[in-house]
C-alpha cells in the first residue's frame, strides 16, 4: 500500500476480523501445549566470546575513537562530551 493512500472501510473490517481469528487460533494452540524445559549443560568455556575483546569504534561527527577493553570510562565520557560540542 502506498503511504497516504486510504483503504475502504469494508477492507479494514475484513483484516481486523482476520487478525482476531488468527489470534484466537494461536491462543488455543499455545494453551493446549504443556510447558517443556530443556536441560543445558555449560562447559568451562569463558562466557565472553573472544571477539568481544576486540576494540570497538565510536564515531562522533567526523572523529572516530577506538575503545579497548579496560578503557577509563570517565576519560572516555569526558572526550565524547568535548567532541559533542
Amino acid at each position: 500500500m502506498v503511504p497516504g493512500e486510504r483503504i475502504k472501510t469494508h477492507q479494514m473490517y475484513y483484516w481486523v476480523q482476520q487478525f482476531r481469528e488468527h489470534d484466537k487460533t494461536s491462543i488455543k494452540k499455545s494453551t493446549s501445549r504443556e510447558t517443556q524445559w530443556l536441560t543445558v549443560q555449560m562447559g568451562d568455556s569463558p562466557l565472553v566470546p573472544p571477539h568481544e575483546k576486540e576494540p570497538i569504534f565510536i564515531h562522533v561527527g567526523s572523529t572516530s575513537i577506538e575503545v579497548r577493553s579496560g578503557t577509563d570510562m570517565n576519560l572516555l565520557s569526558d572526550i565524547i562530551h568535548v567532541l559533542g560540542k
